[in-house]
């Protein structure tokens, strides 16, 4: 009777069918739990393909995966971590002030983490007239990864657990302060810690 039901409906072209509703909101609407016996795929080494995803409201959407994800022989998914493809990290600006004759320093060094550049991985730093250091960086979160680059000819010094910030912003360096002139620094946050890790430098 239910297939009786489909088939008459479908009969406009431009019916909407409705399972276990009587007022459907798409060109199918189930109301229940769906079962599909059978999704075989059509061959292999398939990359690009589409996933089917659910919106608030429970309608179905396509969405393409990315070409690091494959079907494997066995009908799994397989991400590939070293396709070889060009890495991707968003950007974000900041413009610091060195208006002091002697060594300007950055206590809880806000870049917005939390905000503007919440998204944010690599931080390009400008504006320095003189050297400067920074004691520590806010707005840490559990493995959140930053790289700071110092665009500018002068000093850009990293104070190791400097009692200057506050504990939760507070950066370990495993060792004496470290320095970059024209080069990048690299922080990992583990909330563990409470701390950042200072894990490269490149001058």
């Amino acid at each position: 009777m239910l297939l009786a039901v489909i088939g008459l409906l479908s009969l406009g072209g431009t019916a909407q069918v409705g399972i276990n509703t009587t007022d459907p909101q798409r060109d199918l609407d189930v109301n229940g739990k769906l079962m599909v016996r059978d999704l075989r795929r059509t061959s292999s080494g398939l990359t690009g393909v589409k996933a089917l995803f659910t919106e608030a409201d429970g309608t179905v959407v396509g969405a393409e995966l990315p070409s690091e994800i494959n079907i494997t022989d066995g009908g799994g998914l397989e991400i590939n971590v070293n396709s070889g493809g060009a890495k991707m990290y968003p950007i974000g600006r900041v413009t610091v002030s060195t208006p002091n004759a002697a060594n300007d320093t950055f206590d809880d060094f806000d870049l917005e983490l939390g905000s503007t550049n919440e998204d944010a991985v690599v931080f390009i730093l400008d504006g320095a007239t003189r050297n400067f250091s920074i004691t520590g960086i806010d707005g840490g979160t559990d493995g959140r990864h930053i790289i700071i680059v110092n665009t500018t000819s002068h000093q850009m010094n990293i104070s190791n657990q400097d009692g200057d910030s506050q504990a939760a912003n507070r950066i370990i360096v495993l060792g004496d302060d470290r320095t970059t002139q024209e080069g990048s620094m690299e922080f990992v946050y583990d909330s563990l810690a409470g701390r950042w890790y200072l894990i490269s430098v490149e001058n």
